[in-house]
């Protein structure tokens, strides 16, 4: 009932019909009297004149695809039964030439996935591990993650005080080899800044201890950073709250400078300039950001607290940023 469907060429070589009309016409073939395999045999002779060809494809030479179409067929069927002699030497030739490849049944599409380590996503951005200088980084950036894990929990200032050398340890890993590394330079450079952030914002040292000029200093040269980019335009329509990708040192500074100056006690000349610069700052996750934090500067700086709120609302575009300024000064 279904034998004559094998005299449309489409299902001896279109992938979707392939398997089925192969394993068809091997059936058939095999069960069949003589007169019927012989019919068999000849679908097989003609296709390369009766397939249908693509676009702008040359009937003569025949195309590789309906050659390996013809040797698939061939090989659905057992030499024993074959009954046309030229199809008996065209079957010894195709397979002297090389196995006549199974009728494989197609699979669907398959999903398998892969965990990725921190060490083969770095190595897939060109980071060669094997170099000591990319190894040595790549330990300081591990070891800062004592202080980046403290968003959810409270400091520990006895351990965050004996890992607090690692911050002067990166400081020199990239003076080092910022220029000759810069992938896992950049890499190492964002964690630290996220770092400092993190610890002015929880932790409590004195306001006079000496600990603090490490992370002013990198809070200050991470103001100027590059990242994020600009990424405002004046005439979108959407005004959504923002996200943002990580490490983002610019970003960092502006939410941890108002927090040192908390600590400080004081907002100094340099961290008042910075948070001028970045109130009016191209980035709109950054702005939004710094507008959650500026009530941290209520007691050390309220002067400056209120001018840069009256600076936001003056220049602010995104009324997400505003609405961020709203929901801190509601803890004033």
């Amino acid at each position: 009932m279904l034998e004559s469907v094998l005299n449309e060429s489409l299902f001896l070589t279109h992938p979707d019909y392939a398997y089925s009309g192969t394993a068809l016409l091997g059936a058939l073939h095999k069960v069949g009297d003589a007169a019927q395999r012989e019919r068999l045999e000849r679908l097989i002779l003609d296709l390369p004149r009766n397939v249908r060809l693509r676009n702008g494809e040359d009937r003569d030479p025949t195309p590789s695809w309906v050659k390996h179409a013809q040797d698939r067929l061939l090989g659905a069927l057992e030499e024993s039964n074959l009954v046309l002699t030229t199809v008996r030497t065209l079957w010894h030739e195709r397979k002297a030439a090389k196995p006549l490849p199974e009728n494989r049944k197609p699979q669907g599409p398959q999903v398998t996935s892969h965990t990725y380590s921190d060490e083969e996503l770095m190595a897939r951005r060109g980071v060669n591990f094997k170099e000591p200088a990319n190894e040595e980084m790549f330990r300081l950036r591990e070891a800062l993650r004592l202080f980046l894990n403290q968003d959810k929990q409270k400091a520990e200032l006895a351990e965050i005080d004996r890992y607090l050398p690692v911050i002067e340890q990166c400081e020199h890993a990239l003076e080092l080899h910022a220029k000759s590394h810069p992938s896992m330079a950049e890499e190492l450079w964002g964690f630290l800044v996220s770092a400092c952030e993190t610890i002015a914002a929880r932790v409590d040292w004195s306001k006079t201890d000496k600990r603090w000029e490490a992370i002013r200093r990198d809070l200050l040269k991470a103001a100027d950073d590059s990242v994020p980019k600009a990424d405002d335009d004046e005439d979108a329509k959407e005004d959504r709250w923002p996200s943002w990708g990580w490490p983002a040192p610019r970003l960092d500074a502006a939410r941890g400078l108002p927090c040192l100056a908390y600590r400080l006690g004081h907002a100094d000349e340099e961290i008042t300039a910075a948070l001028r610069r970045l109130c009016l700052d191209p980035s709109h996750p950054l702005r939004f950001n710094l507008a959650e934090r500026l009530v941290a500067l209520f007691e050390p700086a309220p002067d400056l607290m209120w001018e840069l709120m009256d600076t936001v609302i003056e220049n602010e575009r995104k009324f997400s940023v505003l609405g961020s300024l709203l929901l801190a000064m509601d803890r004033l």
